[in-house]
């Protein structure tokens, strides 16, 4: 049978793509045996769907892609999304902290409801357990040759995501059709991951959130010169605020995911313990320096138990010294413990722990404004199979169902036109 569009993937921008569409013959595939695995899983299980911020916001949650993201999330938003989602029977609430969730706070329930709005329609089918093995151009059309058989099309949209969670389908295939096409793939690295840290999982830091902290990243090429006893010079890598959480392995939270695009290994990141400058806590050390012991002082902070114990250790002291008994350097090494204490990442989570992946298929390729190919006429690409990641909140189901809405309009548009 020929379609006006094959879909293949079935996950988030997929499903709703097919979702979305009300003209077209089409046809989900999707390799394993059931749709929408990753999706499933997000937001915990309850399916963090997109966020309630102005859209003036949302540009700056991508990274480096704002201009190209800009035109999709602008024709489709996050209260459009919102609207969709009530239209098929899926009712949804804003928290405090921005992120939209379905009342159900099921995820099994989303993806029930946008799986059962594409097959109660006659002109759209899922198949399952069905992997594509390559796409035979022919002339203005295509053949997507399966495991199962082939598809003859018009329109091809690649969703097949990236390579997190690879144990739910997303292992890269978008990649390797992409490139058939002839387009560039920017290396996939994971995103929106954890950094491992042998230093913290020492500690007995595991489960310690740090609300609002700032944290200062300086790449490990920087590091030789302006690391050390010294402190790093004013202006010297990039400063960051978010909640920062201590994990088993290292750390991770949203100040940690949100900028794990740009950590690498050997790299060092810079935390700041007590939420104040050197300088200032410095200036409070010695308005109180005098016979007052250093525990006394340590109290003042707002600092848990076990990072006093740690700096403590650290710096070979029992807390019962004197104030004013502690030398310069021992000052200095105190203040730069707590406002710059240093944390070298060994690596980054990989694929299997990552929630999105960095990288994908170059956006200088594609039409931002209906994710058409800019090589092949009829292949379109939607969600995280392109190189776009956003930060955790919503921000990655937003763009996947944005361009996938933008590239199933404007395939309807092809079609209505020929």
């Amino acid at each position: 049978m020929s379609y006006d569009l094959v879909i293949i993937g079935g996950g988030a921008a997929g499903l709703f793509a097919a979702s979305v569409s009300n003209q077209l013959d089409l046809v989900v595939l999707e390799k394993k045996d059931r749709v929408g695995l990753k999706l499933m899983v997000s937001g915990g299980g309850q399916c963090n769907l997109t966020h309630g911020g102005y859209m003036s916001h949302f540009m700056g949650q991508y990274g480096g892609h704002k201009r190209f993201v800009k035109p999709a999330l602008t024709q489709f938003d996050n209260r459009q999304t919102i609207a969709y989602f009530k239209a098929i029977g899926i009712e949804c609430f804003e928290r405090e902290d921005g992120k939209v969730f379905p009342k159900c706070l099921d995820a099994k329930t989303v993806v029930k409801a946008l799986s059962t709005s594409i097959t109660k329609a006659s002109k759209k089918k899922i198949h399952v357990e069905t992997a594509v093995v390559e796409i035979i151009k022919k002339k203005d059309a295509f053949t997507v040759i399966t495991d199962r058989g082939a598809f003859d099309t018009r329109h091809i949209l690649i969703a097949t995501g990236g390579k997190s969670y690879p144990a739910l389908g997303s292992e890269g295939d978008g990649y390797r059709l992409a490139k058939s096409f002839g387009h560039e793939i920017v290396e996939p690295r994971p995103g929106l991951t954890g950094v491992v840290s042998g230093k913290i999982s020492t500690l007995d830091w595991s489960g310690i959130t740090l609300n609002d902290v700032e944290l200062t990243h300086v790449a490990s090429g920087q590091t030789k010169l302006q690391l050390g006893r010294s402190e790093i010079r004013s202006g010297s890598g990039k400063t960051y605020k978010g909640d920062l959480l201590f994990t088993h392995f290292g750390v991770s939270g949203p100040v940690i995911l949100n900028n794990s695009r740009v950590f690498h290994k050997g790299d060092h990141l810079l935390v700041n313990l007590v939420g104040v400058t050197s300088q200032a806590l410095e200036k409070s050390f010695l308005e109180v320096a005098g016979d007052k012991l250093l525990a006394y002082w340590l109290n003042q902070l707002k600092l848990g138990d076990k990072f006093k114990a740690a700096l403590l250790k650290a710096l070979q002291l029992s807390g019962q010294e004197k104030m004013a008994t502690l030398s310069k350097l021992q000052r200095k090494d105190m203040l730069k413990w707590l406002t710059q204490y240093e944390i070298i990442i060994d690596e980054l989570q990989g694929f299997k722990q990552a929630m999105v992946t960095v990288g994908g298929v170059s956006t200088q390729e594609v039409n931002p404004k209906t994710m058409a190919s800019l090589l092949l006429d009829g292949v379109y690409f939607a969600g995280e199979v392109l190189d776009v990641d956003g930060d955790t909140g919503g921000y990655n189901l937003q763009w996947a169902f944005s361009s996938a809405y933008v590239a199933v309009k404007a395939i309807e548009k092809n079609v209505m036109q020929s």
